[in-house]
């Protein structure tokens, strides 16, 4: 009874929304072990049930009815209240016993008692039954209690019972004690603990997630008995609290351990979990799917988790994408470490290594993006101290899927031939001394037949792989390779750019081998002889000759751009006498860059500027050409979009190129020829070359590509990012001429964008700290801008819940020095202030408001690691408010509220004569709107500050250190602790600057914000009286702010700003109004000496 009195008075802690945080999470903890408690008497059931004999008698069966009916839930009041049921089997056990005990006489009564109470109610509660012999039989029991409760002894002088054993007294006093109102309330608990996993509050969620966890390693079959567990585990890995999505996962991960067969009910949620913002909850969650994958053979399984783990590759977060490269190392290839397809046990390793082939195709198919990440992967692990291990881990894997190309029933799943040959392309390009020449020469039927859409994809992938491994091996047949020549040359006047990118590269290498060149000469000749052709044809006249032009334009651009014929630039002369230039190139690119001109219609514009940018690519030099420098201009000067695209990818291709990139020394030396052993891959570039053509660029075009990366967020804007971060990684401008642009990227919706930005910052800013710290206030802006003229957003926030659009910004810093961060909050807040003198209304004045509401915004959803930030922010924001506020409320009150002071009653000079403030004639009538409008947005940006920093005050719980005249160095270096009422906080913060950003719509609306500044300006607010709990309170309704006491202790506020209970002073003849009734938080003087029995009443 008091334990069931207790759990009443913990659930309706927990159930009250105004419920101080702590008391709510100790009630949980509370119920948690109650629960436990109710779930190991459970079992001591089920238990004693097992160890009753198989023989026992029939009282022992019925009370292992009892317990599997209680388990149930389906238990009838009858079988308990019966008069042979187990409170008679209690009662005869404790008769049994010794009589001269006062303990067992009172348990004996309180048994008694218990059965006389639950037979009455259940009778009161049967009153409309029209069971007649149930009401007879509940009669005559009545009767026999009530002689048991006179006399004990007549239960052994009027009825013959049995004595049961000790075994049976002990299951019955539990089948009793589980069939109590506190036992059998065990679902209302664990719903409570279910439900506190939503709590807004992260401690009362992290607490619930706990005591579930608690509950379910009691026992494991709750989540059998209660489906809906999941539904409330699945929502807290989706809280806006990085706890409590690390502690749901764990809870998951504590229930498949438990219950493995929730792996495929779960993996797809946990999956979602590997993109989280927190690098620990991306952490457990991909070593939770590493275990789940080794426990599973589904395929579909397999490769989703697979895709999921080889995607953090790439996380910005070192750790996981160290963890993300062993996961893989460990479950993709270590496992097969020692298999050969020629030993012994050949069908098993076989079955094994068909089974991880299947794998690697599927997983392939998810996409280009995941096949890169899956040739760098497999290009790592060659390269690792396994190397030869894993190499021959690969090489089984290819064979297995040379031989599914044939017959795909020998892959489980039997896949397509193109995703086989796919995935057969990964490895070319990764490992292409994998493949032998039996394994080429098989792949001559792909390289044929184009009459269909997916032959174009089979096509593609067996260029691909001849394409890489040919350079690698010397052993090829010179009839092969004459056929294969013939058949690609005949078919690239059917194929499209993607296809061209192989085809064109893989016959240059064909050439290497069969040294044959006058047959790509006259190839390139015949498709220039067509360009130059077209030079006088009029295509809006003849329309139907700008297909086959755009397609040998494209064909002479790959031609130039991937072979290097300038050994046979004679005969090309024979064919255009009117060349004078040395280079192949050169000659192609005088040919093609007229056809840019604006005058010619779009599509032949982008195949000429195309072909134009690849033949660049290969031969930098073209980058310093004053017809391709002209070309390049006109389009940046048309700002023609898909013109604009075609340039920046070529730029891209060009940039990256020039970047020392993780394969460059897998790639054979060019021209060395194959028989000496050398090898070759089909291109060279020179250093010197690329090195002008680079700087050339980025000094030339750095301010355009600019523009173009932050005009939009489409695959225009995705491009031209990544070749600012190709020009800042090698180092061709200062970093201050693209670093304000970076950190405007950071803030872009699209994540691609963002990250790529945020990668580059952060190792600009560890490379260049000091010199890059004095552009940040440029930064700021330049991302203000962004939000506001590209992205159309100029709120400081984004989601919910809310994260600041600088995060990211914000993260590079804290990377950095405490010092560099301390200057650019205090630099930020400089930005925000402005002087009401010279303070313009309209234009500039809106538009400083709108930046002062980013900057406040993003200021108050940053992560602080240290008290002494925000020590310092709400320092320079008091420094900022106090100095310009004071104008802006003396302004306010002389202009708009027309308040005026009357010093007739002060002319005696005593301190208690103050003077009257009075209103004149109401104020529309006498201020001219501009000037209205300009007081508003002035209170405005001075309430904006304002706000946000009473808001970080009490989101972090600043009270307790701002009161202190001076911190100690241990206070300050500490991590801040976030109010458990955080989320309450945040959205009152959100709603107040809803208000005060909507307010300037209509004159009564700026009349209004004119008012409430005024108001929070002279009244103080931030006084609070009441009892010592709701002083120390969160203030779950609002945000409490300091008092006037606490401010004149911290210092923030210079003596000419006044107390902060004031927040400024009065000057002249424009005194501050009188505060209005309310406690202060200081008294004056006089109170003091005929008050001082308040003294210690909380009043000083």
């Amino acid at each position: 009874m008091l334990l069931r009195s207790l759990v009443l008075r913990m659930i309706s802690f927990v159930e009250n929304p105004k419920s101080p945080v702590p008391s709510r999470t100790f009630a949980l903890e509370l119920l948690g072990m109650v629960g436990s408690g109710i779930l190991e008497l459970q079992k001591s059931a089920r238990n004693a049930v097992r160890s009753l004999d198989a023989t026992d008698t029939d009282l022992g069966k019925k009370l292992s009815g009892l317990v599997e009916q209680l388990e149930t839930g389906e238990i009838e009041l009858d079988q308990l209240v019966s008069f042979e049921g187990p409170y008679r089997v209690v009662l005869e056990f404790l008769l049994s016993r010794d009589r001269g005990d006062a303990q067992l006489r009172s348990a004996q009564g309180y048994h008694l008692m218990q059965w006389a109470f639950v037979l009455c109610g259940s009778r009161e509660g049967s009153v409309g039954s029209d069971s007649s012999e149930s009401l007879y039989t509940h009669a005559d029991l009545q009767h026999k209690l009530c002689n048991m409760i006179l006399d004990l002894s007549w239960l052994e002088e009027h009825a013959d019972y049995q004595t049961p054993s000790t075994a049976q007294g002990r299951l019955a006093s539990i089948v009793l004690t589980l069939s109590s109102r506190l036992c059998r309330a065990f679902n209302k608990i664990f719903s409570i603990l279910l439900t506190s996993m939503s709590s807004e509050h992260s401690t009362v969620k992290s607490r619930g997630s706990r005591s579930v966890s608690a509950l379910l390693e009691k026992d494991p079959s709750i989540l059998d008995r209660n489906a809906h567990v999941l539904n409330h585990i699945f929502r807290g890995m989706n809280d806006s609290s990085p706890l409590v999505r690390d502690s749901a996962l764990k809870l998951l991960s504590d229930c498949i351990g438990m219950r493995p067969s929730l792996d495929k009910a779960s993996y797809d949620r946990i999956i979602a979990r590997t993109l989280d913002a927190a690098a620990g909850v991306r952490r457990r969650a991909m070593k939770m799917l590493k275990d789940i994958y080794l426990r599973n053979d589904s395929l579909t399984l397999r490769s989703a988790i697979a895709d999921a783990i080889i995607a953090r590759l790439e996380d910005t977060e070192e750790t996981v994408s160290q963890l993300a490269r062993q996961t893989m190392e460990e479950v993709w290839f270590t496992p097969y470490i020692g298999l050969a397809l020629d030993s012994q046990r050949a069908v098993e390793a076989k079955m094994k290594i068909s089974a991880q082939a299947a794998l690697l195709v599927k997983t392939a198919e998810a996409g280009d993006a995941t096949g890169t990440v899956m040739e760098t992967l497999i290009r790592d692990l060659l390269r690792s101290k396994s190397a030869s291990a894993h190499a021959g881990v690969c090489k089984m894997i290819v064979n297995v899927l040379f031989d599914g190309i044939v017959d795909n029933s020998e892959i489980p799943g039997a896949p397509e031939q193109s995703a086989i040959l796919c995935c057969l392309a990964i490895f070319a390009k990764s490992a292409p001394k994998l493949f032998t020449a039996s394994q080429l020469e098989r792949l001559e039927p792909y390289t044929q037949n184009l009459s269909k859409e997916d032959d174009l994809e089979v096509y593609r992938s067996a260029i691909t792989i001849l394409r890489h491994v040919m350079p690698h091996l010397s052993t090829m047949k010179n009839d092969f390779l004459q056929k294969l020549q013939t058949a690609l040359l005949a078919s690239v006047s059917k194929l499209r750019k993607p296809e061209l990118e192989v085809v064109i590269p893989c016959l240059w290498t064909i050439d290497g081998l069969l040294h044959n060149t006058e047959r790509l000469v006259n190839f390139l000749a015949s498709a220039l002889k067509g360009v130059y052709g077209a030079r006088s044809v009029d295509f809006s006249a003849q329309p139907q000759g700008m297909g086959r032009t755009c397609k040998l334009m494209a064909i002479a651009g790959h031609l130039g751009n991937a072979c290097d014929l300038d050994e046979h630039i004679g005969l090309l002369r024979a064919r255009f006498p009117w060349y004078k230039g040395n280079t192949v190139s050169g000659l192609i690119a005088e040919l093609l860059c007229p056809f840019t001109s604006p005058k010619n219609p779009l599509p032949i514009r982008e195949s000429s500027l195309d072909g134009v940018c690849m033949l660049a690519q290969a031969w930098p030099k073209l980058y310093l050409r004053q017809d391709v420098v002209n070309a390049f201009d006109i389009v940046f000067k048309d700002r023609v979009p898909s013109l604009e695209e075609v340039l920046l990818s070529g730029l891209e291709s060009f940039m990256v190129a020039n970047e020392v990139n993780a394969g460059a020394q897998d790639a054979p030396t060019l021209g060395s020829g194959v028989a000496s052993g050398n090898e070759r891959l089909g291109r060279t570039y020179v250093a010197t070359d690329h090195d002008g053509a680079s700087t050339s660029i980025a000094q030339r075009f750095l301010p355009q590509i600019l523009r173009l990366a932050l005009q939009s967020i489409d695959e225009t804007s995705l491009i031209a990012a990544k070749v600012i971060v190709s020009i800042n990684r090698q180092g061709l401008v200062h970093p201050k001429e693209s670093g304000p642009a970076l950190v405007a990227l950071e803030t872009c919706p699209n994540t691609a964008i963002a990250n790529m930005a945020f990668v580059e910052h952060k190792a600009m800013h560890s490379k260049h700290e000091t010199l890059f710290d004095k552009e940040y206030m440029r930064a700021v802006h330049q991302a203000y801008e962004y939000q506001k003229n590209t992205v159309g957003k100029v709120s400081g926030f984004t989601g919910q819940p809310p994260a600041a659009k600088m995060s990211l910004t914000w993260e590079v810093l804290k990377s950095g020095k405490a010092q560099v961060r301390k200057k650019f909050l205090a630099n930020l807040c400089q930005r925000l202030d402005f002087n009401l003198a010279t303070f313009e209304a309209e234009g500039k004045g809106d538009d400083h408001r709108e930046f002062v509401r980013f900057c406040t915004e993003n200021l108050a959803f940053f992560e602080y690691d240290r008290v002494e930030e925000i020590a310092h922010l709400l320092t320079a924001m008091e420094k900022v408010f106090s100095g310009t506020g004071t104008a802006v409320a003396q302004a306010i009150e002389t202009e708009v509220l027309d308040l005026h002071v009357d010093m007739a009653n002060g002319l005696n000079g005593t301190a208690n004569d103050v003077p009257a403030i009075t209103p004149s004639q109401p104020p529309a009538t006498r201020i001219h709107p501009s000037r209205l409008h300009q007081l508003a947005v002035a209170a405005q940006i001075c309430s904006f500050i304002w706000e946000t920093r009473s808001y970080l005050r009490s989101l972090w719980n600043m009270a307790k250190h701002m009161t202190k005249a001076k911190n100690s160095a241990k206070d300050t270096n500490r991590a801040p602790n976030r109010s458990t009422t955080g989320p309450a906080l945040t959205e009152t913060y959100l709603q107040k600057m809803l208000q005060i950003a909507s307010a300037h719509t209509t004159q009564e609306g700026e009349q209004a914000i004119c008012r409430a500044f005024v108001e929070m300006i002279s009244v103080d607010s931030e006084v609070k009286v009441g009892t010592d709990e709701e002083q120390e309170g969160d203030g779950d309704n609002g945000y409490e702010t300091p008092n006037d006491d606490a401010s004149n202790k911290s210092g923030s506020l210079p003596p000419s700003g006044g107390g902060r209970g004031r927040k400024r002073k009065s000057t002249g003849g424009n005194a501050t109004p009188r505060k209005k009734d309310r406690p202060s938080g200081r008294r004056s003087s006089s109170a003091r000496l005929g008050d001082e029995a308040f003294v210690n009443d909380g009043w000083d």
